[in-house]
Order: C-alpha cells, then sequence, then structure tokens
C-alpha cells in the first residue's frame, strides 16, 4: 500500500525502497502491535502520509496501556507460589519506568 501512495510522487523503484527502508528502521523499537494502533489512529485523522515523527507520536499513547496488559497477563501467569515473593531488580526497574512514563504524560 505504501508503495501505491508514493507512486503519485513520480518517485522510482529504488527511491520508493529507500523511503520504506527508513521508515521500517526508524520505527523498528515500536512494537508491531502499538505501529497498528498507530496505523489505525491515523489512518482516521492525519491528513497527508504521515512522518515518521507523527508515528511515533501517534503510537506513544498506545506504549503505556500495552505495558500495562504485559504486566497484569504477567502477573496472571505467575504460579501461585511466586505470587508472594519480592520482585526482582528488573522488575523493580520496569515499574519504575512506567510509573516515570505516566508521570512524564501527564506533564510532570
Amino acid at each position: 500500500m505504501l508503495m501505491s501512495v508514493l507512486k503519485m510522487g513520480n518517485k522510482s523503484e529504488d527511491e520508493l525502497r529507500a523511503f520504506g527502508r527508513q521508515y521500517e528502521e526508524d520505527l523498528s523499537d515500536i512494537p508491531a502491535d502499538t505501529l497498528e494502533l498507530a496505523a489505525k489512529d491515523l489512518r482516521k485523522t492525519a491528513i497527508f502520509f504521515p512522518t515518521i515523527a507523527e508515528i511515533r507520536v501517534a503510537a506513544w499513547k498506545h506504549r503505556l496501556p500495552r505495558r500495562i496488559r504485559i504486566s497484569r497477563m504477567t502477573e496472571l501467569l505467575k504460579l501461585p507460589s511466586e505470587a508472594k515473593r519480592e520482585p526482582t531488580e528488573a522488575e523493580r526497574k520496569l515499574n519504575l519506568e512506567l510509573i516515570n512514563d505516566c508521570l512524564e504524560r501527564m506533564g510532570r
């Protein structure tokens, strides 16, 4: 679909491939399901083909809910014997990161 949309700009095949590779490279750190949600939002609201920055902004709002869902799923999958253990350093770090993300989104 990307190629058909961009052909309107009279781009060569090589230019289109380079364009696609740049988007792929610059968005590779965002999980696929989050990108899908961002793309769905942008299809409804964007007037022009979105820039990488616009896609990243649209994906950002889905990042925290995704992490919360993953955290909740992880908790549900724990064995009863694990439920009462102290969190690991990695879990503490993730929790702190989630809190910081939330505060950042609230502008604090």
